[in-house]
C-alpha cells in the first residue's frame, strides 16, 4: 500500500481523475442525501460548506438544500498570502455571484462577500473536503494546510464532517500533530463516526 502522504495524494488524485462525470454526480447525490439525514445536520443552524473543484464530492446541491431549509450557509475564500481561509455568508441567489479565486476554486465576488471573522466560534457544522481519510477520521488535504489551520480554531461543539467517495477512505493514513481529524465521514456507502 502507499505509505507516504505524497504517494497517497498522487494515488487519490489519479483515482478521482478517472471518475466519469456521471459517477461523480451519482455518488455525490447519495452522499449529500446521507449528509442531510444526519441528526447533527438536521438541527444545525449554521453550516460551512466547501465549493467542489474538479471531481471532488459535489456540494452545490447541498448548499441549495441547506439554504432552502432556512439554514445560514457560508463558503470559503482562500487567501494564498496568509495561507488561510475566511468564510463568507451566501444566499439563495449565490450561483449568480461567483468568480474563480485561488486554485481556480469558485468563491463569492467582491461585492457579494459577507465575511464573518468569528464564524469558527459559531458554526454548528463544517463540511470538509479531503483527498484521503482513514477509519479513525484522519484527514489528508492537498497539503496547503488551509483547512487544518481553520479547523484548529473551531469550537469543540462544532461538528466536522468529511465528504468522500468510499475509495478515499483507507485503513490508516499518516498524521502529524498539525493534521486535524474530522468527527464524521460520509461516503456513498457508509457513515463513519469518531466522536
Amino acid at each position: 500500500m502507499y505509505n507516504t502522504k505524497k504517494e497517497i495524494r498522487t494515488f487519490m488524485k489519479k483515482l478521482r481523475k478517472q471518475m466519469s462525470l456521471g459517477e461523480v454526480l451519482e455518488k455525490s447525490k447519495k452522499i449529500i442525501g446521507t449528509l442531510f439525514s444526519l441528526p447533527e445536520v438536521k438541527k444545525a443552524k449554521v453550516l460551512l460548506f466547501y465549493v467542489a473543484k474538479d471531481n471532488e464530492v459535489q456540494t452545490s446541491d447541498a448548499i441549495d438544500i441547506a439554504l432552502s431549509l432556512g439554514k445560514r450557509v457560508f463558503i470559503p475564500i482562500t487567501d494564498k498570502k496568509t495561507r488561510s481561509i475566511k468564510f463568507s455568508e451566501i444566499f439563495k441567489d449565490w450561483r449568480n455571484h461567483m468568480t474563480r479565486g485561488a486554485y481556480n476554486i469558485l468563491e463569492p465576488t467582491e461585492d457579494y462577500r459577507k465575511i464573518d471573522e468569528k464564524i469558527h466560534e459559531t458554526a454548528d457544522v463544517v463540511v470538509v473536503p479531503g483527498l484521503a481519510f482513514d477509519e479513525k477520521c484522519g484527514r489528508m488535504g492537498w497539503g496547503g494546510g488551509y483547512y487544518d489551520k481553520f479547523l484548529r480554531l473551531v469550537s469543540s461543539k462544532t461538528i466536522k464532517i468529511g465528504l468522500a467517495y468510499d475509495f478515499q477512505v483507507l485503513k490508516e493514513i499518516p498524521m502529524t500533530e498539525r493534521d486535524q481529524r474530522v468527527d464524521i465521514i460520509v461516503t456513498e456507502k457508509r457513515v463513519i463516526r469518531c466522536k
